[in-house]
């Protein structure tokens, strides 16, 4: 279930109660007593129906928080693989997979995150921390019966190890991977963290986010789909764009270009704002040439050693 704040998919509760603006964040009990939860948010386009914030999710804070420090806890882990289901015949004979094997395809590793570096496109992934998955990408989960394998890797705190049973090119072997904190090309929702920028003459520069799409009601489709599919790579941490332009006889002519990713400067790519930064900074050039992505506009301005 996506967590309306942070838009993560983490373990939820649907109960038949309503939840409203300003009642969230109550304890839930059950009818003999028991607190089963936290009232957080509603099911959109259903009456008297929400979701609750389950045990494992509060224990798994609660015990971040204890280890780590309320400044250094990292929240929920993230399985960082794009996983196939199993459960097509001529799929599962193509790949040679016989019938009493139980498992998911791994058809993406996302770069930084807990698998990367361990799976491999084309692994099939058969028990996460010793618990078997089914062709359907599911596992057993005590009383809250199956969930997404997915949610194994989030209640495991960041740095510790999780024990993976896979087959690789006909071979069934056991790998470890180390729980990593949940990182993407362009960040979901992001709470108490002022906002980062850059502005160098009249020209601001920003990080792509959910947030900042949120601001601009979506943005051009080279955006959208840098949200939706657009992945980290060891030179590209994430999106820097231009965001806007300050008036300034020195920027004249580059108003019109907004909300425009950045692809290099001077020839040279950008892996994230702090490297856009440095760059400008850095420059013995007497001129900065700014391109955005696909070269569609061309921003030439002085560098910092221009004195004219």
């Amino acid at each position: 279930q996506p967590y309306s704040h942070s838009q993560r998919y983490l373990l939820a509760i649907t109960v038949d109660a309503a939840i409203n603006a300003g009642n969230s964040g109550g304890p839930v009990f059950s009818d003999t007593g028991e607190l089963v939860g936290i009232a957080f948010q509603a099911l959109e386009g259903a009456e008297n129906t929400g979701h609750i914030i389950p045990p494992p999710v509060i224990e798994h804070f609660i015990s971040g928080v204890a280890k780590f420090g309320p400044e250094c806890y990292q929240g929920f882990p993230a399985d960082g693989i794009k996983t196939q289901q199993l459960t097509n015949a001529t799929l599962r004979k193509y790949l040679g997979i016989g019938d009493g094997i139980r498992g998911v395809l791994v058809n993406t590793v996302y770069f930084a995150n807990t698998c990367d570096g361990v799976l491999e496109k084309n692994d099939i992934v058969t028990s996460v921390a010793g618990n078997p998955v089914a062709n359907n990408g599911t596992v057993a989960f005590g009383r809250y019966g199956r969930v997404d394998l997915s949610i194994v890797f989030t209640l495991e705190q960041v740095g510790s190890t999780i024990d993976l049973d896979i087959i690789r090119k006909g071979k069934t072997m056991t790998v470890q991977v180390t729980a990593k904190p949940f990182t993407r090309l362009v960040p979901l929702s992001e709470h108490d963290i002022k906002p980062r920028y850059f502005i160098y003459c009249g020209l601001v520069f920003q990080p792509l986010s959910y947030d900042y799409l949120d601001a601009i009601d979506g943005g051009s489709p080279v955006l959208t789909a840098a949200f939706y599919a657009g992945q980290q790579k060891a030179d590209q941490l994430e999106l820097v764009v231009l965001s806007h332009t300050l008036s300034d006889k020195v920027n004249i002519g580059y108003d019109r270009i907004t909300d425009a990713p950045i692809k290099s400067v001077n020839g040279q790519k950008i892996r994230d704002l702090a490297d856009l930064v440095e760059k400008v900074e850095s420059s013995k050039e007497l001129y900065l040439r700014i391109c955005t992505a696909e070269d569609q506009d061309v921003i030439v301005i002085p560098s910092p050693t221009n004195k004219e």
